[in-house]
């Protein structure tokens, strides 16, 4: 009896599946958990890459212009006060909707929980391994750390380390040269007197305001001494 075209096409379709016991099958769902664990490596990374290129940008924005040497209690006070404390003014707003009025669901749930749990593990990171970021207590390093342009393949160029609490309190600082010393002294004097202007400018304008007012109290008074027929009062 002879097969028609439909008969050998399925013949030879059943053929070609493999037995899920077979060195076929076995290879092949070999090669599909290699690739599933391989794209789950590479997200990982991608993940850990982009969480140290935010913080590093964040450092990178709050450094102090003036500070050419930056020392373990500086590093210590920018960690601690500002990178750790970085989300508390958003995280005080959402309390403070929360407070007003009486409202059975939390609104922005999910982002008061993330900023929470973000500020735990910076803390225990701080407190335990240590934050990971560009060793600015290297003049070097932190010279190349503020001319750093985001990219992250440029990191290579940097030394990266991890500062905990107790290391900051036992770093020892290499000792720094006299005219490194001198130009962050005249940067900051520079900042200072910067500072003073400005100072200078809110008090002329705080005393021109202080003019103003007693202007308008004088007119108030001399307004107060007349009668509501338009006539002065009289002197006691």
């Amino acid at each position: 009896m002879v097969k028609s075209r439909k008969e050998k096409q399925s013949e030879s379709k059943a053929l070609s599946i493999n037995h899920p016991n077979s060195r076929k099958a076995l290879r092949l769902a070999k090669q599909v958990i290699k690739e599933a664990a391989r794209n789950k490596s590479k997200a990982a990374h991608m993940l850990k890459r982009n969480v140290l290129g935010e913080k590093l940008v964040w450092f990178q924005e709050h450094l102090q212009p003036d500070i050419l040497v930056y020392t373990p209690e500086l590093l210590a006070e920018l960690i601690k006060s500002e990178y750790i404390a970085r989300n508390d003014e958003e995280l005080e707003q959402i309390q403070l909707k929360h407070s007003i009025g009486q409202r059975k669901n939390r609104q922005h749930a999910s982002r008061e929980d993330a900023i929470r749990l973000t500020k735990e593990r910076d803390c225990e990171e701080f407190n335990g391994s240590g934050i990971e970021m560009v060793d600015i207590l290297v003049p070097k390093m932190l010279e190349a750390f503020r001319k750093w342009d985001g990219n992250y393949g440029r990191l290579g160029l940097m030394k990266l380390v991890k500062f905990s609490k107790s290391s900051l309190e036992k770093y020892k600082l290499l000792p720094v040269s006299k005219e490194l010393l001198e130009k962050q002294d005249a940067l900051r004097s520079e900042t200072a007197s910067e500072n003073m202007d400005e100072d200078g400018d809110e008090d002329e304008m705080d005393q021109d305001c202080q003019e103003a007012d007693k202007k308008s109290e004088n007119g108030l008074k001399s307004s107060n001494e007349v009668t509501g027929d338009g006539e002065l009062l009289p002197d006691k």
